[in-house]
């Protein structure tokens, strides 16, 4: 079944194969998937877009995409580099008797602990014995907003932090909508874009898949992660002060003033589902198909449609944007950390590393007879 689907789909986007090798898919980009599992390796096949078979390459990771630091999440503590004096007082030295003493406590606890950038400890009940002064304290716990607290200790002083750590709100895929890479060149290249994805991962990937379930997770993720990127600007700007959130977040879309977007799906029966986008006073109702992978194509144009014009109505996103999300969303069924799409920037970055002249070595990388060399 999946092969017919493919050799289907494969014949609507023959038009736009463009082989790998001749350097002209860089406005595309290229599809890196898992292709087979060796006793000691795995093996990779860079694939055009477009469907096109590329090259293989071995070894674990040896192409990977770029992502942007956090994708969105929280990128961690920023060191602020090591003061002339230990943040930190010795309990050994001189310091002792000038030193202030701070309890770090945390709801929930087991959060790390950084004083001026440094690692100091994690909760329940932190002691610490500091240089007297201004510090910045840091919590950091998986899935809450950091926290950060400024205060001045004077020499003997005792004082007690107990911080409430705010959930944070995760993004699915950890996509960043902000960085998100420039790809669809003109108009239409963003669906050839994915439906070349969706042949490419039924043809060559290591396990099977249905697409079905690959063309789901691209919908899906239409609505999930544009609402996501809303309620958690909602929640940082909240919590943190602007100064705090430039320094440890990535810079994201701001879609507060946007409704909350939901995405539900109900079974019927085997081949009938019926698919719900509720935003505001706006609703989408799309009617399913499951047995024809044509018309879940086209149920995805009609959400991407309803949150391009409907729910956007500022033309905050772009399609370029958009597009990243359904595509992750299609890499996401996969739940495979060695499989991603290239988009034009990082298929440059890895043409530039697997051409030219290693010096030293006497080894030359290049393309013969549109094979890599």
């Amino acid at each position: 079944m999946f092969g017919a689907v493919g050799h289907h789909l494969m014949e609507d986007v023959a038009a736009v194969a463009t082989p790998i090798l001749d350097g002209t898919a860089g406005d595309r980009g290229v599809l890196v998937i898992r292709y087979a599992m060796l006793p000691t390796q795995l093996l990779f096949l860079v694939l055009l877009v477009a469907g096109v078979p590329g090259v293989a390459l071995a070894d674990d990771g040896a192409a990977k995409a770029d992502e942007p630091p956090g994708a969105g999440a929280a990128a961690g503590p920023t060191a602020a580099g090591a003061p002339d004096d230990p943040v930190v007082a010795d309990a050994d030295g001189p310091e002792l008797a000038e030193s202030a003493n701070l309890q770090v406590m945390s709801q929930p606890d087991e959060a790390a602990v950084y004083v001026d950038g440094e690692f100091a400890g994690a909760t329940p009940a932190l002691e610490l014995k500091l240089v007297p002064g201004d510090h910045e304290i840091t919590i950091v716990k998986a899935e809450h907003v950091v926290v950060v607290q400024k205060l001045t200790l004077a020499a003997g002083e005792s004082r007690s932090l107990d911080l409430q750590l705010v959930p944070d709100v995760a993004i699915p895929h950890r996509i960043s909508l902000k960085h998100a890479p420039k790809f669809v060149s003109t108009p239409g290249a963003g669906s050839q874009i994915l439906k070349s994805l969706l042949v490419s991962i039924v043809h060559y990937y290591v396990e099977e898949h249905d697409p079905r379930d690959l063309l789901q997770g691209a919908t899906e993720a239409l609505v999930t992660v544009p609402n996501a990127v809303r309620a958690r600007e909602i929640v940082l700007r909240e919590v943190l002060s602007e100064d705090v959130r430039n320094r440890i977040y990535l810079e994201e879309i701001d879609l507060r003033k946007y409704s909350e977007i939901t995405y539900s799906r109900r079974e019927i029966s085997l081949e009938k589902a019926v698919m719900e986008i509720e935003a505001g006073e706006e609703t989408l109702k799309v009617d399913l198909n499951l047995a024809d992978i044509e018309a879940l194509l086209d149920a995805f144009a009609e959400v991407f449609t309803f949150v391009d014009e409907t729910w956007d109505r500022d033309d905050l996103l772009t399609r370029d944007m958009l597009f990243h999300v359904g595509i992750q969303g299609m890499l996401g069924v996969l739940d495979d950390e060695h499989s991603h799409f290239l988009p034009p920037s990082a298929l440059e970055e890895l043409q530039v590393e697997t051409s030219g002249i290693f010096g030293g070595l006497g080894i030359v990388v290049g393309i013969r007879d549109r094979q890599l060399t």
